[in-house]
Order: structure tokens, then sequence, then C-alpha cells
């Protein structure tokens, strides 16, 4: 039986609008996707959503690696125009996972950084989720076990006893390997579908 439901954010329930930064690269002629290419550089990003770093100092460390290959002026144009970009809420995704599992407690489980409550005030996400479980809170991300027992520990429950659903295969892998019951985001229509043969 089905006892919590965690839930990823980006990639799952939010999802960003990258054209305009891909339009500004190429623009600046830069290559598409440099500004992602520095900024989710592995040993940056992990500073960041383990709290090591404040956003802000994030989004200046990025700046200080594009200047390294363009124009300090390019460097900062993109990383604004990266800090700047719309996204989406799918909040019928949110209504299904309220309507397959409504009695049990739902939580958002993300590696995030130290401005994640005010996106989700800014997105209308602030009273959606009964649990938040933020990697740069806890000082650890996924897919490390430390954060998934923080998580089931907000709970009460076992592993065996929750869903996990994330877009990120080696964080769907972990969780699956600590026992959770899983599903790999691909869309909408195949996450509820899995998710009712769970509910």
């Amino acid at each position: 039986m089905v006892k919590a439901l965690f839930s990823d954010l980006d990639g799952v329930l939010r999802h960003w609008q990258t054209q305009p930064l891909w339009a500004l690269e190429q623009q600046l002629g830069q290559e598409r996707g440099i500004t992602f290419k520095h900024a989710f550089d592995t040993q940056l990003l992990q500073l960041a959503i383990t709290g090591e770093i404040s956003h802000r100092s994030w989004l200046q460390a990025v700046e200080q690696s594009l200047g390294v290959f363009m124009q300090q002026s390019s460097a900062k144009s993109l990383v604004a125009a990266w800090y700047e970009s719309e996204s989406a809420i799918d909040f019928e995704l949110l209504a299904g996972y309220r309507t397959l599992v409504a009695s049990v407690p739902l939580l958002l489980i993300t590696n995030a950084t130290d401005r994640l409550n005010t996106d989700l005030a800014d997105a209308g996400l602030s009273r959606s989720f009964d649990y938040i479980v933020n990697s740069s809170k806890l000082g650890s991300a996924k897919p490390a076990r430390e954060i998934f027992t923080a998580a089931l520990q907000m709970v009460g429950c076992d592993a065996s006893e929750a869903v996990f659903i994330d877009d990120s295969k080696t964080n769907v892998l972990a969780a699956e390997q600590y026992g959770f019951k899983v599903i790999h985001f691909q869309n909408r229509d195949q996450c509820l579908q899995e998710l009712a043969v769970f509910a």
C-alpha cells in the first residue's frame, strides 16, 4: 500500500523555456548550450545544490567561467537571460497526483538552491506540497541515500511504501535500489498511468 508520493520538480512539474537563451547564444556567436555546459558542470552544480554556495554565488561563478571563453559582457548577458528564463508548471499533473493518491502525503524532493522557496512562491506552488525536501538545506543531493532517508523520516514510512517520480534515470535507479516504487517520468500521461497502478 502506498503511504507517500515523492515527486521531483524540474523536468516533471516545472518545465523551463530554453529557446530564448539558445537564441541569444547563437546571436552572440556561441555554441548552443554553452551556458548550461558551464552552469551544470558537476563540481560547480554540486556546490550549489548542497548549499555550499548560494544561488547568487552560483550565478557569479557561471559568469566567471563563461568569461574565460568570451567577452565578459556576453557572459553577463547569457547568465542574465538564464536567470530570467520563464517556466511552465504542469498543474494538471499535480492535480493528477492528488486525485490518484488523495489520502497520502505529497512530498517535493528536489536538487535545488537556496532560491527554491522564492521559486515556489512565484510559481504558485508554496502550498502544493505536504513536505518539501530541498537538497541545499539538507546538504545532500539526489541520488545520495541521505536525502531519501531524510525524506522518509519526514513522512514516517518505509521506502517500499512510497512512490518516487523523477525524470533523471540515475535518480530513479538509485531510489529503486533503496527500495522505492519508482516512475521514470517521460510525460504526464505516462506518469499518471503508471501511478494509477500503484494507487
